[in-house]
């Protein structure tokens, strides 16, 4: 869950729309969400962007989505 907070919150700084679906029943098993995102330009509120930096403070961690995408986090986050 964490996880895909990380990635919903990173795609939303760089400009998607994004969804975080349960696709199978939680019952059935643990690991069922799909992130669904379409690129609008949009750029990013600044309510996104202090969740972003609050949430890796809080856990002390640098996702692997961030790290690839280094350069474009970096303007996001501005």
């Amino acid at each position: 869950m964490l996880t895909d907070t990380y990635r919903s919150l990173l795609l939303r700084m760089l400009g998607y729309k994004v969804e975080v679906v349960e696709f199978v029943d939680s019952r059935h098993t643990p690991r069922n969400a799909m992130v669904r995102a379409v690129r609008t330009g949009t750029p990013a509120r600044r309510e996104v962007r202090h969740e972003y930096r609050a949430l890796t403070a809080d856990w002390g961690v640098h996702p692997a989505l961030a790290r690839m995408l280094d350069a474009e986090v970096t303007r996001a986050l501005g």
